[in-house]
């Protein structure tokens, strides 16, 4: 099957089985289409895949996909990220980790050093963690909104509070989420950034583009809404 063949079979799927469910996968449903197209090459036939859930739900609409298609093994995590994921050593080939570190809060502590920043306790946990059950060959899929994002510019200059959504504990530009992979023993082996919302129109976008390019400080940076990351055991 080509790779426009399963992102259409993928595409049929979602329509079919989770457009009805929730108005958030209507409203996501870009997202998890950009996150197919990415994930897709990594995941072999017969993987044991491991998605995070909700305690109660079953999988989400990728892991349901790979389990149909190609006769992936699903682990479904439920449990707190921030501790001990009670999965076996090196056995899953693929961790799904999609819009979700952006939401992980700190271990409980009274400490003060703890009480007064944000230390990254939890973050670290789930991802040393995630380290330990991949497989030496295994992949960690990140998706996670961009805090360098045209989005978070503009809400800044709008007096809004520079997060794509204010709910978010802490969101991750690349070179946070690949500093914060690599000190668990996580490396990036594909990154792409897209806009998966279009929260901002176009001409802002140009205006943007063109004052940052006007700037006598300049830097390369990433602007797309959403960080989509393949990442590998060191």
């Amino acid at each position: 099957m080509s790779a426009n063949e399963s992102k259409q079979s993928f595409e049929d799927y979602y329509d079919a089985q989770w457009l009805k469910k929730h108005e958030y996968f209507r409203f996501h449903k870009t997202r998890f289409l950009h996150s197919f197209e990415i994930l897709n090459p990594f995941v072999e036939q017969k993987s044991t895949v491991a998605d995070f859930v909700q305690p109660g739900d079953g999988p989400g609409p990728l892991a349901g996909f790979f389990e149909i298609e190609k006769n992936a093994v699903l682990v479904l995590i439920t449990s707190d990220l921030r501790g001990h994921l009670d999965v076996a050593d090196s056995s899953c080939d693929m961790v799904l980790c999609t819009e979700t570190i952006e939401h992980i809060k700190d271990k409980e502590s009274t400490a003060i050093n703890d009480l007064e920043r944000f230390n990254y306790s939890g973050v670290d946990s789930m991802l040393s963690e995630t380290a330990r059950i991949l497989t030496d060959t295994g992949k960690l899929f990140i998706t996670t909104p961009n805090s360098s994002s045209f989005t978070n510019l503009y809400k800044w200059l709008m007096g809004e509070l520079p997060y794509m959504d204010p709910n978010h504990v802490r969101e991750y530009t690349v070179d946070l989420l690949n500093e914060t992979c690599r000190r668990n023993g996580l490396v990036p082996i594909a990154i792409e950034l897209r806009n998966s919302w279009g929260n901002v129109p176009e001409n802002l976008i140009v205006e943007f583009e063109h004052i940052l390019t006007s700037c006598s400080v300049k830097r390369n940076v990433s602007r797309g809404e959403n960080i989509y990351a393949v990442y590998s055991k060191r």
